[in-house]
């Protein structure tokens, strides 16, 4: 599910004309360009009926978009949230039955190099199985 997640993002051209390829998941490279997306899965839940698994799993994955500038990182994120709220289609053997906004916040901190990074973060349910 990671791989075709992260390609389905980077599968958007209005995506990629504001962040580049700069989306990852779990850590953020050193030296990266910023703005930036980190993903991160916080958990992954099969769905059972009474004969056992059913292939569905609920993932819940938070994206944090980093940005310097914090008008970039809410344009950023209204761009994330057009392309995945309500997705639902198979990308890269993955079906998406589902991808749906849970929740979003907004903060900002200072970096080790004093500059102050803007960061959204929404928490996404997806619903996938293999295609």
């Amino acid at each position: 599910m990671q791989e075709a997640f992260i390609n389905l993002l980077l599968s958007d051209a209005d995506l990629t004309d504001l962040v580049g390829n700069a989306i990852t998941w779990n850590t953020i490279p050193q030296g990266s360009p910023a703005p930036g997306i980190v993903l991160y899965l916080i958990s992954s839940v099969p769905d059972y009926h009474m004969q056992g698994p059913d292939g569905l799993v609920r993932h819940r994955v938070q994206a944090d978009i980093r940005s310097l500038d914090y008008l970039n990182a809410v344009a950023i994120s209204r761009t994330v949230k057009a392309l995945l709220s309500g997705y639902r289609g198979i990308h890269q053997a993955i079906r998406f039955d589902g991808i749906f906004v849970e929740a979003e916040r907004h903060d900002s901190a200072k970096s080790s190099a004093d500059e102050l990074w803007h960061r959204v973060s929404i928490d996404f349910t997806v619903w996938a199985a293999a295609a």
